[in-house]
């Protein structure tokens, strides 16, 4: 059978979540999709946090488990965070994924004074969580400005996703910080120039830091289909969900009809 006679939950698609989320932040995306969406916790989160390992290595083990259950054609899409993690299972599974979908993410730092001053960002705010509990550390992270903007995540997923977030565990989200924060894991931008599945990337305008890493990831690839989404923030997936669930699906049915590649550069 082929693909275009058989497209309903013909993908396997395995989504990861950002930093204080969990798998099911990806439920209002799921609905109608052509995709099987598998969506974990990641270490240190949600049903997760008993594992006390959260290091690149360990993360890469635990979703090379998730990836070898999964058939093809199968889909990669990371957030932020997640983002990180598939980069990572990519660098590891270069040819056993069929498309790559990024949203917010970002290869890694190449800079080390960056680097060295993420690390120590970090640890203060891995203490913070610790010092201050859960609920004060998530009101505090809600108000700086790369996640003011989910404030306007529509009603009927941003409740869930609060309520979720609380029952994380502040020694989670400490050990997810200190050792799968962007300056604990590699530097991956060696890797966009070899990905030769279809890719997209979508940013939100509001986010111009992830806006630029998007169109280098471009200018070393020109597989990356770079969207940036007008009026939104770091995760525009939610905030503007009416139109980047059309841009996922879309993406995924081309990945199914072969036609995957589109004009680059897209606003929406």
């Amino acid at each position: 059978m082929s693909l275009e006679q058989n497209t309903h939950h013909q993908i396997q698609l395995l989504a990861l979540h950002g930093f204080t989320g969990c798998g099911l932040d990806f439920a209002a995306l799921q609905t109608g999709s052509i995709a099987q969406w598998h969506c974990p916790d990641l270490p240190g989160h949600l049903s997760q946090t008993q594992r006390k390992d959260c290091s690149p290595q360990a993360t890469l083990n635990y979703l090379l488990e998730h990836a070898q259950k999964l058939n093809r054609p199968r889909v990669l899409l990371g957030y932020s965070m997640g983002a990180r993690a598939a980069l990572q299972l990519m660098a590891h599974q270069l040819d056993s994924w069929d498309a790559l979908i990024l949203i917010s993410g970002n290869p890694g730092l190449s800079d080390p004074v960056e680097r060295t001053f993420r690390q120590q960002n970090d640890l203060q705010m891995a203490r913070r969580i610790e010092t201050i509990g859960l609920s004060n550390f998530l009101t505090e992270w809600q108000a700086i400005p790369i996640i003011q903007t989910q404030k306007n995540i529509p009603a009927d997923i941003l409740e869930p996703m609060q309520s979720n977030r609380l029952k994380h565990e502040a020694s989670g989200l400490a050990m997810s910080l200190l050792q799968f924060g962007v300056a604990a894991c590699p530097d991956l931008w060696h890797l966009i120039p070899t990905i030769h599945c279809p890719t997209l990337s979508i940013t939100g305008s509001k986010d111009p830091k992830y806006v630029q890493i998007a169109d280098k990831m471009q200018q070393l690839n020109a597989q990356v289909q770079v969207v940036t989404v007008d009026a939104v923030g770091h995760t525009p997936h939610l905030e503007a969900i009416d139109r980047c669930k059309p841009i996922i699906e879309n993406f995924l049915q081309k990945i199914v009809t072969g036609k995957s590649h589109w004009s680059n550069g897209s606003n929406t």
